[in-house]
């Protein structure tokens, strides 16, 4: 994620909303049982025409985004397609909970007289929670850009 702070009216605006989600209603969710059968539950999903992409999102749970509605209900309701490899399937919804993955923030175009830890915690607090700052920023080494490691908030 990158996120530029160049306006100089204003040193920190961020939005945080989510624009689009539409992809997300193709989606099915799943939770394996190991790790290596994503690519049986691919295999066979390739040999009967869909059209797909695969996508890890933490732990154990899988997300395939289907070209299309059609595509994603019939992979959910086929359970040949996926009973012995996944615990769970379900289409994926808003209210469906995924574990929070921390992610590298990278944060651009701070002015110098804003450079400090202080500054930097309120930018990650902003977007969820604060694990750790990257020790070139808190030590100043490099101020091109200030990275942090950060849990975002859900919307």
């Amino acid at each position: 994620m990158e996120v530029n702070c160049q306006d100089e009216r204003e040193p920190l605006f961020l939005e945080r909303k989510v624009l689009d989600r539409r992809w997300l209603e193709k989606s099915a969710i799943g939770v394996l049982r190991e790790f290596f059968s994503v690519s049986r539950v691919n295999k066979r999903l390739s040999d009967r025409g869909f059209r797909f992409t695969t996508r890890y999102v933490g732990r154990k749970a899988i997300l395939w985004d289907f070209e299309s509605v059609f595509e994603s209900e019939g992979f959910i309701n086929n359970r040949f397609f996926w009973d012995d490899s996944f615990i769970s399937m379900e289409k994926w919804t808003k209210s469906l909970v995924t574990q929070p993955m921390p992610v590298w923030v990278n944060v651009s175009g701070i002015l110098l007289n804003f450079w400090n830890v202080a500054f930097f915690q309120k930018v990650g607090n902003y977007l969820g929670e604060l694990l750790h700052m990257d020790n070139n920023t808190t030590q100043k080494i490099r101020i091109v850009r200030g990275r942090l490691l950060v849990v975002l908030h859900e919307e």
